[in-house]
């Protein structure tokens, strides 16, 4: 009971707003005002940047000893730039938890009913920057994606490279 008084005090406090313009939305389930609505559907609906195939064609992106690299968008264009550089400094936990099930429906649109992986990894943030914001934004939204996808181990990057 105390999360659901806790949820209220907070949008009467500070009620949601958009991932991408910081504008006044109706519902921190979905934080992308009308106007930016368009600008992130096409974000997420983009292709490669590299190769223009969708997210579940394209191979541009590998790690080895991975067989498959899972992507929400393209880090390329304005809206891409604006969102990032978003999440690593003002975010909270419930645009993590929007983006988090958004990459959730990109894993289950990519894999279908075949969940052919056992992990979910991040990129570290660089230490100054860890340092100055205190949070890995990259971290949170892998944490929260391992939760939803609960077959999954988290293991971070440096630990990949010390294996």
């Amino acid at each position: 009971m105390s999360d659901i008084k806790e949820s209220l005090d907070k949008l009467l406090k500070h009620p949601p707003k958009c991932l991408l313009c910081r504008a006044a939305v109706d519902s921190a389930a979905y934080p992308i005002c009308h106007r930016c609505t368009r600008l992130y559907s096409a974000l997420i609906q983009s292709g490669c940047g590299e190769c223009g195939k969708r997210p579940s064609n394209c191979t541009c992106f590998s790690v080895s000893g991975t067989a498959k690299v899972y992507w929400l968008f393209g880090y390329k264009g304005e809206t891409a730039r604006k969102l990032i550089y978003f999440l690593k400094r003002r975010a909270g936990a419930d645009d993590y938890r929007y983006l988090a099930l958004k990459l959730c429906d990109r894993v289950w649109e990519i894999s279908g009913t075949e969940m052919s992986f056992d992990c979910v990894t991040f990129v570290p943030r660089k230490r100054a920057a860890f340092l100055l914001y205190g949070y890995n934004h990259a971290e949170q939204l892998a944490k929260l994606l391992k939760g939803m996808l609960a077959h999954v181990n988290l293991i971070p990057v440096n630990k990949i490279e010390e294996r």
